[in-house]
């Protein structure tokens, strides 16, 4: 069968035809321009080329197709594809596999399980959501302080037996004693009051956050949890300082590259913490943080080593792919930059917490709700509560409880979780669970401090950029 291009065409070997179109010449052309080269682009490129002619797979394999034809017409775009196949390998040998491609990024998205359309709480509720949402069931549970009402400074207790938790002093509870509900952690909740037509909504946990079993999920999850053991280790909690501007918190004596490389990665894996509740949370959720944010015009976030502005959009973070061996401070660059660079980072409040437990509090703020991430939990099996026939079962200790709401949210890897910080709650008594995570709480303090501030203090306080700082 003749092709519809006519006999003479048809004739053609598949890359010349390919070449001669002038909207793959225009393609070829601009790729071959030093400040026009994208790696994506090209192998996006690549791959129509790949689909259309028969037994190429590589830039290398186009190009000897393309000089064997040896034609002079031809002879520009093969000088082009020329240019543009060293520009690639130029990338390669200088590292483009500490980069990460868009379609790794891509990968990594939806690895994650974060590659989903916008929703919400009516959404579900009238049977309504995207197919790109995992399931979600609601519970529908009303406040009352009958059979729930513990008093301030109270500590939670999963455990009917005697711990070592449980030292003199401490006011403890038992869980047991008490109303309430366990929202299991294998299982996505949203937990509503109210009715249908007029809900409330309470709390939401959601579960396997970033936990398919890939080499991006899993990378990302890995250093999301060392970012947690870092700053554990070489920054002091400075939550209750009374210091404006960016407060000094490293524990340790490090080199100035050595604290930029490190605040780098706390805020990009603060910034990969809040674009995930962004992607997975309601719209009722998400728009009355951002609205918060918004209102307050509070400042980005920031270090005193970090000078904030667009370069922050660029670190969102340096996943280990490949291994979890990777320094700290850079000294082996074995992983890839993920730079989304249309991403905002979050507000200048984060609090990183490993084996966090609280008794009963409220977090006074100005905004409904505030946000957790739990990336990992360990069960250390050496305490006593974990050994003999009675051992706790691995979801207990360490769990959220909303003690007016009556529900205790079971701590697993992969949770995201939205709360009110200004009604009761505490973290359980942890019995050898520990949990590592992110959360911001928008508290009500950093808005006061920063609402006192003139525009002159606040530019002196939060953007000083002589005292930023630099690389050499």
């Amino acid at each position: 069968m003749s092709r519809t291009a006519g006999q003479g065409q048809s004739k053609k070997p598949l890359v010349q035809i390919f070449v001669e179109s002038p909207k793959n010449q225009r393609v070829i052309a601009s790729l071959a321009k030093p400040d026009c080269f994208d790696f994506d682009i090209a192998l996006g490129f690549l791959d129509t080329i790949c689909k259309e002619i028969h037994g190429i797979q590589s830039w290398q394999d186009f190009y000897r197709r393309l000089s064997a034809l040896n034609c002079p017409h031809l002879s520009e775009v093969t000088s082009n594809v020329r240019k543009m196949l060293k520009y690639m390998k130029a990338r390669e040998t200088q590292g483009s596999s500490l980069v990460a491609t868009h379609r790794q990024k891509r990968k990594l998205i939806a690895e994650c399980g974060i590659r989903q359309k916008k929703y919400s709480v009516a959404d579900i509720l009238s049977d309504n959501v995207p197919d790109t949402i995992p399931p979600i069931a609601i519970m529908w549970r009303e406040r009352s302080d009958t059979n729930r009402k513990i008093r301030r400074n109270t500590y939670l207790s999963e455990y009917d037996r005697v711990g070592p938790e449980q030292a003199t002093g401490k006011k403890i509870e038992r869980t047991a004693d008490y109303d309430m509900t366990y929202l299991p952690d294998n299982e996505s909740h949203i937990v509503l009051s109210g009715s249908p037509n007029n809900f409330e909504i309470e709390l939401i946990a959601l579960r396997h956050v970033a936990t398919n079993d890939g080499p991006y999920s899993n990378g990302l999850m890995n250093f999301l949890s060392q970012a947690v053991d870092a700053a554990r280790d070489m920054r002091r909690n400075v939550g209750h300082c009374r210091i404006f501007g960016a407060a000094k918190s490293f524990t340790k004596k490090l080199t100035d590259e050595q604290m930029i490389h490190h605040d780098h990665d706390i805020i990009g894996a603060v910034s990969v913490f809040w674009a995930i509740c962004q992607a997975i949370l309601p719209e009722e959720v998400t728009s009355a943080v951002n609205q918060y944010i918004d209102e307050e015009q509070l400042p980005a976030l920031q270090t005193r080593n970090v000078e904030p502005g667009d370069n922050l959009l660029q670190v969102l973070a340096e996943i280990c792919i490949n291994t979890i061996c990777r320094s700290w401070f850079y000294t082996s660059h074995q992983g890839k930059a993920f730079l989304f660079p249309l991403r905002s980072t979050c507000s200048p409040e984060a609090y990183i917490n490993k084996g966090y437990s609280a008794p009963t509090h409220t977090d006074p703020t100005y905004c409904r709700f505030a946000l957790a991430f739990i990336v990992r939990r360990d069960i250390d099996r050496d305490h006593q509560a974990r050994q003999g026939a009675k051992a706790l079962h691995d979801h207990i200790g360490g769990n959220y409880v909303d003690v007016r709401l009556g529900v205790i949210v079971a701590s697993a890897t992969g949770t995201v979780i939205a709360f009110k910080p200004g009604e009761m709650h505490a973290t359980t008594l942890s019995y050898g669970a520990c949990n590592y995570g992110y959360a911001t709480t928008f508290s009500r303090r950093l808005a006061d401090g920063y609402r006192e501030l003139s525009e002159e203090e606040k530019a002196d306080y939060f953007i000083k950029l002589e005292e930023i700082v630099t690389h050499a």
